[in-house]
């Protein structure tokens, strides 16, 4: 064989080679690339300058929480350690953990901050009323404004006085667990009707302590008042059927705003503590009572 065509063999063979070998050499380059953006991306999002850590965490408590609820809103598990502001689902993962605790009403967002901060917004549960229950010996209750227990470890009563106002009854069903709503209508009926004297501004200024429950939807005796407001000095206030969901009302009852404009015709003439009075009935167009 010839030089020549030796030589021609020689150059067809390194022709092939180079056709496999140049993609080859663009698979591993791509290869490469991607190693080295995994590296790097697995570099950058550990750097410190990216960790949301928890001694950052700040929170201002209101005035009606205890200290220890600060440590358990510090201590949700999510919150514990550190974590990339990069982290897949972290904002999610935050906003279900504080959703299933017992004290957060409502979460409303979590957002990141870059480059290591997340803000938090949620709503926590506020003690609304206290409830007294006298079966079996007397146990006391804090009460959120939807009826949901709360836990009395985390909260202080707000009102300066605590025996100022709060629901009574001997008639209830079982306490549920913490963070859970209280489903019994007595309970329902007295959330709202405390709602109603506070926004009219009355219980403080008849002296009005006790909202006894006890007969809600218990009897269809008109005669019986399903709630009983009871003074300081222990006058009764007949007030009448439940306001709450599946409440009803007698025949020829009055509205909540009726009631009270009659309960205030009669405070003007015996005085707001009532003092003379062993009850007064607002259920009807003609307030009634007695005296002692």
């Amino acid at each position: 064989m010839s030089n020549e065509s030796r030589g021609a063999m020689l150059s067809k063979a390194g022709w092939r080679r180079s056709i496999y070998f140049k993609p080859l050499l663009v698979i591993l380059g791509i290869a490469a690339l991607g190693l080295s953006i995994r590296f790097g991306w697995h570099y950058l999002i550990n750097l410190d300058t990216f960790k949301v850590k928890p001694g950052t965490f700040s929170f201002e408590l209101p005035s009606w929480a205890k200290v220890e609820l600060l440590d358990e809103i510090k201590k949700a598990p999510i919150l514990t350690k550190s974590h990339s502001i990069f982290e897949k689902d972290l904002t999610k993962k935050i906003a279900e953990a504080y959703s299933a605790k017992p004290w957060v009403e409502k979460v409303h967002y979590v957002k990141k901050e870059f480059p290591n901060k997340i803000k938090i917004k949620f709503s926590l549960r506020k003690p609304f009323v206290r409830l007294r229950r006298i079966e079996k010996g007397t146990s006391f209750y804090l009460l959120d404004g939807e009826c949901v227990r709360l836990s009395e470890k985390y909260y202080y009563w707000p009102d300066d006085d605590p025996e100022a106002l709060f629901i009574q009854s001997n008639k209830l069903s079982k306490a549920p667990a913490y963070g859970e709503k209280w489903e019994d209508a007595g309970i329902q009926g007295g959330v709202n009707l405390v709602r109603f004297l506070r926004k009219n501004k009355v219980h403080k200024l008849l002296n009005i302590s006790i909202i006894d429950v006890s007969n809600v939807n218990t009897s269809n005796d008109s005669a019986k008042s399903d709630i009983v407001l009871i003074t300081k000095k222990g006058a009764q206030i007949k007030w009448g059927r439940s306001p709450a969901p599946g409440g009803f009302k007698m025949h020829g009852e009055l509205s909540d705003a009726e009631k009270l404009q009659n309960l205030l015709s009669v405070a003007r003439v015996e005085g707001r503590n009532l003092r003379r009075m062993e009850y007064v009935d607002v259920r009807w167009d003609i307030p009634q009572g007695k005296l002692h």
